[in-house]
C-alpha cells in the first residue's frame, strides 16, 4: 500500500450538527438581547410616562382648586355683606332700594355672579339684582327647605339646578338669614352659571377623553367636563369618595364609573370649602407618546433580530456548503488513492513547496524504494548526481 500524508477525517455529519446548533444558539441569544433590552426600556418608559401623567394631573388639580376657591369666596363675602345690610337696615322701601343698588353693582363688577337676591321666610323675592323683581316663590326648592329647617348660617354650595329665571343649569350659593330672635327670616343667594366653569374647563389641554369635575364632599357633582346633564342628578362614585374621605389629596388609577375608560386621576379637597376637585386623563392619551416611541423601538429590535437570524441562516448555508465541499474533496482523494494504489507507474503528489505528500506502491517495483522511504528522504538522496 502507498503512503498518503493527510489529516485524520472527522465525522462530517457530527461536525455539521454541532456547528449548526452553535450557530442557531448564538443567533437566538443575539436576538434575545435587543428584544429583552427594548422590553425593559419600554416598561421603564411606560412607568415614567404614567408618573408624568399623574404629576401633571396633580399640578392641574391644585391650580383648579385654587380657582374654585377664589370663585366661591367672592359671592360668599357678598352674601355676608347683604345679610348684614338686611339685619341692620330693615325691610323698608328705602332700605330695599339701597340694597338693590348694592346688589346690582356687585353683579356688574363680577365676572362670576349672574344674580344676587334675598328671599323672605316664605320664599318670595324681597330684593334682587334683576331689574324686575321675580314674583314666584322658591319655598319648594331643596336649598330653601334646608336653611328653613337648619340653623346653620354658613355658606352652602348647592347642587346644580335648572333656574326658573334663565332655564340654565345654575349653582346657587346660599346663606340663612336670622331675625333678632334667631328665627328663620329668609335666605340670601347668589347664582353662578354652570357654563362659567364649563367654558373654562373646556380650554384645558387634557386630551379629548380628559375629565375635570368639581364635587361636594358628599359625592354630589357640581360641574364636569364633558357636560352630561344626567350626571348632575346622580351619584355613581361612592367608592371613589370613600378614598377622598381618608386623604385630602391622592391618586386613582382605574376604570371610570361614567364611561369605563381606564384613567389616571388626581383629587384634592379644598381647604376653605367642602368641595373636591378632580382631574383625570385617559390612560390611552397619557401613553400616546410612549406608545409611538415604543413601536419604533420594537420595530428596530425586530429588524435587528431579523438581520441576525438572516445572518445565522446564511452562516448555516455556507457552513453546509463548506462541509459538502470538504466531503467531496475527501471522496475525490479516496478515489485518487484507489487509482494510485493500483497503477503500475510511480505516482507522486507534491505540495506547492515541493514536499512529497504521496508516493504510490509502484515505487517498490520501479525504483526499489518503499513509499515511506521516499516520503522521508530528499531528492538528492535517491537521484544520481549526474541526473540532477
Amino acid at each position: 500500500m502507498g503512503t498518503y500524508e493527510s489529516r485524520p477525517e472527522l465525522p462530517q455529519r457530527a461536525i455539521w450538527r454541532s456547528l449548526t446548533a452553535l450557530i442557531v444558539l448564538f443567533a437566538l441569544l443575539a436576538c434575545l438581547i435587543p428584544i429583552g433590552f427594548v422590553t425593559w426600556h419600554a416598561w421603564q418608559s411606560r412607568t415614567a410616562a404614567l408618573e408624568r401623567g399623574f404629576s401633571e394631573a396633580e399640578d392641574l388639580v391644585l391650580a383648579l382648586s385654587q380657582h374654585a376657591a377664589r370663585t366661591f369666596a367672592e359671592p360668599g363675602l357678598i352674601l355676608q355683606d347683604a345679610i348684614e345690610h338686611v339685619q341692620s337696615d330693615g325691610s323698608g322701601p328705602a332700605a330695599v332700594q339701597r340694597l338693590h343698588g348694592i346688589l346690582v353693582n356687585h353683579v356688574k363688577a363680577s365676572r362670576v355672579i349672574r344674580e344676587l337676591g334675598i328671599l323672605d321666610e316664605q320664599g318670595y323675592w324681597r330684593v334682587s339684582s334683576l331689574q324686575q323683581l321675580p314674583t314666584h316663590s322658591n319655598s319648594d326648592r331643596e336649598y330653601f327647605i334646608y336653611h328653613r329647617d337648619n340653623t346653620d348660617e354658613r355658606l352652602r354650595i348647592n347642587t346644580p339646578l335648572l333656574s326658573r329665571l334663565t332655564g340654565k343649569w345654575t349653582i346657587l350659593l346660599t346663606r340663612r338669614i336670622n331675625d333678632a330672635d334667631g328665627g328663620f327670616a329668609g335666605i340670601a343667594l347668589a347664582s353662578i352659571g354652570a357654563e362659567y366653569f364649563q367654558t373654562f374647563y373646556n380650554t384645558l389641554n387634557i386630551g379629548a377623553l380628559g375629565h375635570v369635575a368639581l364635587y361636594r364632599d358628599d359625592a354630589r357633582l357640581l360641574v364636569r367636563r364633558p357636560f352630561v346633564a344626567e350626571h348632575l342628578l346622580s351619584d355613581r362614585s361612592q367608592a371613589f369618595f370613600e378614598a377622598t374621605q381618608r386623604e385630602p389629596s391622592g391618586r386613582f388609577h382605574g376604570p371610570s364609573v361614567y364611561d369605563g375608560i381606564m384613567r389616571l386621576a388626581a383629587w384634592r379637597t379644598l381647604e376653605d370649602f367642602p368641595l373636591i376637585m378632580t382631574v383625570s386623563r385617559a390612560e390611552a392619551d397619557v401613553l400616546a407618546g410612549w406608545r409611538g416611541s415604543a413601536q419604533i423601538d420594537i420595530g428596530v429590535a425586530v429588524a435587528a433580530s431579523c438581520v441576525i437570524l438572516l445572518l445565522g441562516g446564511l452562516s448555516v448555508v455556507l457552513l453546509r456548503r463548506r462541509i459538502q465541499a470538504d466531503s467531496a474533496a475527501a471522496e475525490a482523494g479516496r478515489q485518487y488513492v484507489m487509482i494510485a494504489e493500483t497503477a503500475t507507474d510511480v505516482i507522486v503528489r507534491l505540495s506547492p513547496e515541493g514536499r512529497r505528500l504521496y508516493v504510490s506502491p509502484a515505487s517498490r517495483d520501479v525504483l526499489g524504494y518503499e513509499p515511506d522511504e521516499l516520503l522521508r528522504s530528499n531528492l538528492q538522496d535517491i537521484v544520481h548526481p549526474d541526473d540532477l
